[in-house]
C-alpha cells in the first residue's frame, strides 16, 4: 500500500501496532493490516519520520511494537490453509449504526465489511480479490485482500455490536415493504424491474 494510504489508515484511529514478520513490518490500526515492504525493522523514531507526523502531534498516537501472536502468524502468509475466494457486489452497501457495511457472500453466510476498510486497497488495485481466512476455532473470518497470489492486506469484519438482530430486522422490513410496493404496481425509483427482468 502506498505511504499516503498507510498514513490515512494510521490517522483514522490514532493508533498503530507495528508487527514484525520475517518479510516486513505490518501496520495494524485495529481494523486493517497492511504491509510496509520497505522495512524489516521500524523504530518508533523511524515511524514518526516515515509518516511525517510532527512532534507536537505524537502524543495523540499510540504506537506499539510486537511480533505476531502464534494464532495470527499464518495470516500474514500469501497462502493460508483455509481460504475461500469471495464474491461481492461493490454497488451494494448498507448504512447502519454509523457504519457503511458492505455485504460479501461466503459459503458460511454473509460477511459484512466496513466500506472505509476496502477503499484504500481498491483505489490502488481495482482488480484485487477478497478471500475469507478462517482461523481455527474462530467464528468470524479475517478478510485477505490479494493481488493475484500476493497478500496486500488484512481486514477485520464489522464488529458484532453493529451486525445484530436489529440490523436483520431492519433489512427484512425494508425488503418486505419494497416487495409490497412492487406488487401493488407502483414504481420505486431505480427499481422499475428486478434482476430477473420482471416488470
Amino acid at each position: 500500500m502506498q505511504l499516503k494510504n498507510l498514513e490515512k489508515l494510521i490517522r483514522r484511529t490514532g493508533s498503530a501496532d507495528l508487527i514484525y514478520t520475517k518479510d516486513c513490518v505490518w501496520i495494524d490500526n485495529g481494523y486493517e493490516k497492511a504491509p510496509l515492504f520497505s522495512f524489516r525493522e521500524l523504530s518508533e523514531e523511524q515511524f514518526w519520520s516515515v509518516f511525517n507526523i510532527p512532534e507536537k502531534k505524537r502524543a495523540d498516537f499510540v504506537v506499539t511494537r510486537r511480533a505476531p501472536r502464534a494464532d495470527e502468524a499464518p495470516l500474514f502468509e500469501d497462502s493460508f490453509h483455509a481460504e475461500e475466494q469471495l464474491t461481492w457486489n461493490d454497488g451494494l452497501s448498507i448504512l447502519y449504526g454509523g457504519v457503511e457495511a458492505v455485504p460479501i457472500l461466503s459459503e458460511r453466510g454473509p460477511i459484512y465489511v466496513d466500506a472505509r476498510d476496502l477503499t484504500p486497497f481498491f483505489k490502488e488495485d481495482s482488480k484485487a480479490i477478497l478471500c475469507a481466512r478462517w482461523p481455527e476455532g474462530e467464528v468470524f473470518p479475517v478478510i485477505a485482500v490479494k493481488s493475484g497470489m500476493f497478500l496486500k492486506g488484512l481486514i477485520q469484519p464489522v464488529a458484532e455490536h453493529v451486525i445484530r438482530s436489529g440490523f436483520c430486522d431492519t433489512i427484512e422490513l425494508l425488503a418486505k415493504k419494497t416487495r409490497e410496493v412492487l406488487k401493488a404496481g407502483y414504481s420505486v425509483p431505480g427499481m422499475e424491474g428486478n434482476d430477473n427482468g420482471e416488470e
